[in-house]
């Protein structure tokens, strides 16, 4: 190989090898199973709500899909049209009483988009991997639209963007979508809303004998969007005159009524929030990062005390880019912006949430296009292989313990920016390259997991750019050990052209003898190789340019090897004539 001159160059105070002394010796990656972070909760969507004619969700062929990419939870929409006036008028007022089960009898949980969710929760509850680690979680898009009143702002709806009205406004009159607007702040009001999901909740695990993990107060919580959507950033405004922004309180507001009516009601779910779209821009320019802090700190701030532990997931929506500035935003979620390098805006709150001992949730994320690489020249692009770097960097810089996908289908045909399997691949899922690329985390780093160190020689989970955070030009790892399943798990992510040779130092527990293989490159597709087996704890391969590749290795089960053993000798007496293999 020749004189090799090591040099050093110093990048935001970490000091790594020089990127041409690299890729000529390879990179060694040491895992310690000693070292742990955040505990994986699990991997999953949304369903569609809108169209249930043309869903698949109730075919065998979609159904084994969704379970053999090893998915968990089930993310449902807590659907306002399941509480509506007798006359049909979604303005108008259904009040509830302090009798939660005269509450529930007017709730309609067979109807069309809440029949789906229900059946569905129920058959996964029944048929995923591992049912007793199933999640079924809740989102509101929006409360009743007679619970709202304005802001001053106007907004579409997504059927014609060429018409804006004051908001809140329903998409058909009476009936529809309820396009933004914000959650009454008057105690009346807030009552009204913790009865409301305090029977939404029950309601629907009697009507599916399904129980709900955890629920949202409010998807996309800072939002107008142009659907169901309600915001908890905005003051009360009236048409043509914005209310004052920055009412983070509204939303503590609202978790205190909540809490203390699960409470009354013996509603035993956790409360994941505040649910922004979000932790993201850049560190210029991190206004979703300020919000998601902000309303934390509002949260904590409560007169109540103890409103901050019944905020029991701080989760948000995950869509970042896969610039290094998104990934110093995930770290400073995560660590706060003083311990993360970057040019940060001066007004940014940020502390970081690592203290608060909270796990972290993405609970929808979706963009990437359906080829493995979109970008000009054969370059990754916004491709199908981002997904897995961005699920590396979740997972690894924001410690997020369950990244769910806006949805794995809906009626579309082909594969899209937003579900990772089209229709036309049902019966073949891994011809899909989302698939595969999601796959490669879900399928096995089961829920219980544990994030273990995982570096290469220059101490970090990167390697091959010009820093930790410039994941979109490194060759990048993670690996995962679960105590009940005796599995240590190692995804490596390369969004380099070139092939990396990578040598894996083991460590002593869990004492794997061998290791599954599974990889997914440009002409490849979640293709299982040869099996790798360790020597003298050490264990090496060529990770190919733009690919990702998943190391499974699981110690069998005492009483598996027991019966190999008995077949074997079994096997032996009978080809002696003197006992059969049964």
């Amino acid at each position: 190989m020749g004189k090799t001159i090591m040099t050093r160059v110093k990048c935001y105070g970490v000091i790594v090898c020089s990127l041409a002394v690299w890729a000529s010796l390879g990179a060694t990656l040491s895992i310690d199973t000693n070292v742990r972070y955040q505990m994986i909760e699990g991997w999953g969507t949304c369903l569609a709500w809108w169209d249930t004619v043309n869903t698949p969700y109730y075919q065998t062929v979609w159904r084994q899909a969704y379970r053999n990419l090893g998915c968990n939870i089930l993310r449902v929409a807590l659907s306002k049209s399941a509480l509506v006036h007798p006359s049909g008028n979604y303005a108008t007022p259904v009040v509830l009483s302090d009798n939660l089960q005269a509450n529930i009898s007017l709730f309609d949980f067979n109807r069309g988009d809440v029949r789906v969710f229900g059946d569905f929760a129920r058959w996964l509850r029944a048929n995923a991997l591992e049912p007793n680690r199933v999640k079924i979680v809740g989102s509101v898009w929006s409360p009743p639209h007679w619970m709202k009143g304005p802001t001053g702002m106007s907004q579409y709806h997504v059927s014609n963007p060429n018409v804006l009205k004051p908001t809140p406004w329903l998409a058909h009159d009476t009936w529809g979508d309820s396009i933004g607007g914000r959650l009454l702040q008057d105690s009346t009001n807030l009552t009204q809303f913790g009865r409301y999901l305090a029977a939404w909740i029950k309601g629907f695990e009697q009507r599916y004998t399904v129980s709900f993990y955890a629920v949202s107060l409010q998807n996309e919580v800072s939002f107008e969007n142009p659907f169901d959507s309600c915001t908890y950033e905005q003051g009360p405004g009236t048409p043509g005159s914005p209310g004052p922004r920055e009412q983070w309180w509204q939303y503590a507001s609202a978790l205190k009524a909540v809490k203390d009516a699960f409470a009354r009601y013996g509603v035993n779910v956790k409360i994941k929030g505040p649910h922004c779209a979000g932790v993201k821009d850049t560190p210029a320019s991190p206004w979703e990062l300020h919000q998601q802090m902000n309303y934390i700190l509002a949260v904590k701030q409560h007169s109540d005390p103890e409103l901050i532990d019944r905020l029991d997931i701080y989760g948000s929506n995950g869509y970042m880019d896969s610039t290094p500035d998104a990934v110093r935003n995930l770290a400073a979620y995560w660590r706060g912006r003083d311990n993360v390098p970057g040019n940060w805006a001066w007004w940014l709150y940020a502390p970081g949430v690592m203290f608060d001992n909270k796990p972290t949730w993405f609970s929808e994320s979706c963009g990437e296009e359906a080829t493995w690489l979109a970008g000009s020249g054969g370059t990754p692009g916004n491709g199908a292989l981002v997904l897995a770097q961005r699920m590396h960097n979740a997972l690894v810089h924001a410690n997020v313990s369950a990244y769910l996908y806006w949805q794995m289908s809906d009626s579309s045909s082909a594969e899209n920016d937003y579900i990772l399997l089209g229709k036309n691949n049902l019966a073949n899922p891994h011809a899909s390259k989302k698939y595969c690329a999601y796959k490669h985390f879900s399928r096995y780093v089961r829920p219980g997991a544990r994030r273990v160190r995982a570096v290469f020689e220059n101490g970090l989970t990167s390697i091959g750019a010009d820093s930790e955070y410039n994941t979109y030009a490194s060759l990048n790892a993670s690996a995962y050990v679960h105590d009940e399943d005796l599995t240590l798990t190692i995804v490596l992510v390369n969004m380099r052209a070139t092939a990396q040779s990578v040598t894996v130092v083991l460590p002593p527990y869990p004492a794997i003898g061998a290791y599954q293989v599974y990889r997914t490159k440009n002409d490849e597709n979640f293709a299982q190789q040869p099996d790798l087996v360790p020597s003298n704890g050490r264990m090496s391969l060529t990770v190919p340019g733009y690919s990702v590749v998943t190391l499974y290795g699981f110690v069998p089960e005492p009483n598996a090897i027991g019966l190999i053993l008995t077949a074997v000798l079994a096997w032996r007496a009978g080809k002696n004539g003197s006992l059969a293999c049964r």
